[in-house]
């Protein structure tokens, strides 16, 4: 290829975040002297070609390195992770398997939840189904030993291994996320236990500062004819060369989705070849052969329709993020997300093939995160962080389960009443 003029060549400090920039000459060529030994990252961006990063390690401060650097025509960014070491890292360097989703990939894709668009990389299996209850399984664990981080901080969810209890990834908005960082393998010391299998980092809205200042402002809206879905998020913001801010705001409505053509769904076949028996209140109980009180569990059906039930949900999300430069080399983040959803359901667990409906009237979630960053504060302090954050979430699970049971009079074993009931139970589970 050819030399590349007017690049702009980022020197960064490993340990200190101290950045030294320059450009490249008409050759292509450039020069920039490490102030200190150590490991840098070099960060090469220019209008129109792919972002690339390289990692050198200078020993003395009089090394002289070569680092030549190739820029491929497109917009693909720099292989730079965050998630796997706590710090800026290129991914060839680390000794873990990362994989990196930008905000373009996901908006390519047209991923109904968030769910899906984590669903897209290797060694993810998805769990549940709909527009929300997708939830992500690594390298075959359960979601027990899944960790799921939001802008670097655990997001409190009940993480049990089901359909309905998952590590609820959904309760980030697709249209908010800036990109996401997939690390597989364990990540214990880092993280904890939970990440065993691995650890999902899902950052957001992430505003940057700018030479002068300019108002932001778009709009995203997405539309799927299948469930007749709709998502729209509107945002609005200014950044300058000391702060930035960014307002983002959505409303998304989802129905039943369709599955694909087919004839019919029919499960009489295995009740009559014997492969399926469906109990009987009275008979099973008393040994008689009445035949007449068949369980509601598992019953046999017939399906035609394409329309798969409880598969819909709605909701609303906000998220606000702030950036601001309190000294050189010092700032301070504030972040504040809050998303509501309503009548969750899962398609999986809903009439007639499965014998009780389960959904969820409600599950929010709210944040609020401080973080304050200091570079290359003394010689044998090269990083402060300080982070502070609060989250909250609330959900409500509820199941409709038929039952069925036999009262003897009392005064006499016949007549028997049976009594059929719909068990309405609703738990309310609060995480903070």
């Amino acid at each position: 290829g050819a030399a590349l003029p007017d690049a702009r060549v980022v020197l960064r400090g490993v340990a200190t975040g101290q950045e030294t920039v320059v450009g490249s000459d008409s050759q292509g060529q450039y020069r920039v002297e490490a102030p200190t030994a150590g490991a840098y990252l070099v960060i090469v961006t220019r209008a129109g070609f792919s972002e690339a990063a390289r990692t050198v390690v200078v020993t003395t401060p009089t090394d002289v390195l070569d680092v030549p650097v190739q820029l491929e025509i497109g917009g693909v960014t720099a292989a730079v992770s965050v998630t796997a070491a706590r710090a800026e890292r290129e991914t060839r360097q680390i000794p873990l398997h990362v994989e990196s989703i930008t905000r373009e990939s996901v908006e390519q894709t047209n991923a109904t939840s968030t769910g899906d668009a984590v669903s897209g990389i290797a060694n993810v299996t998805p769990v549940g189904n709909g527009p929300f209850g997708v939830r992500p399984r690594l390298r075959g664990l359960d979601s027990t030993r899944l960790l799921v981080l939001v802008d670097g901080e655990r997001l409190n969810t009940a993480r049990q291994a089901t359909d309905r209890t998952g590590a609820e990834v959904g309760l980030v908005s697709p249209d908010a996320i800036s990109r996401i960082e997939i690390v597989n393998g364990a990540g214990t010391l880092l993280y904890g236990s939970d990440a065993l299998a691995g650890t999902i980092n899902i950052i957001t809205n992430e505003p940057t500062f700018s030479s002068r200042v300019l108002a932001l402002y778009g709009f995203n809206g997405f539309y799927s004819s299948n469930e007749n879905g709709r998502r729209g998020t509107a945002t609005v913001g200014v950044t300058a060369p000391r702060y930035a801010i960014r307002l983002q705001a959505g409303a998304e409505s989802f129905g039943n989705y369709s599955a694909g053509a087919f004839t019919s769904e029919d499960t009489r076949p295995f009740f009559a070849n014997g492969r399926l028996r469906r109990a009987d209140t009275i008979d099973d109980n008393f040994g008689f052969a009445f035949r007449a009180f068949p369980d509601p569990f598992n019953a046999p059906y017939i399906r035609t329709d394409r329309e798969i039930t409880n598969s819909s949900a709605s909701g609303n999300s906000v998220n606000l993020s702030s950036l601001f430069k309190v000294g050189e080399r010092r700032t301070v983040r504030v972040r504040y997300q809050r998303r509501r959803m309503d009548d969750v359901g899962f398609p999986d667990f809903a009439q007639p093939y499965f014998f009780n409906a389960t959904s969820l009237p409600k599950s929010d979630l709210d944040r609020v995160s401080a973080r304050y960053e200091a570079q290359a504060v003394t010689p044998w302090l090269a990083n402060l962080s300080v982070t502070a954050h609060y989250q909250r979430t609330e959900r409500v699970l509820q199941n409709v389960l038929p039952v069925q049971f036999p009262a003897p009079t009392p005064v006499a074993f016949f007549p028997i009443t049976v009594f059929r009931l719909d068990v309405l139970s609703q738990t309310e589970q609060r995480v903070w």
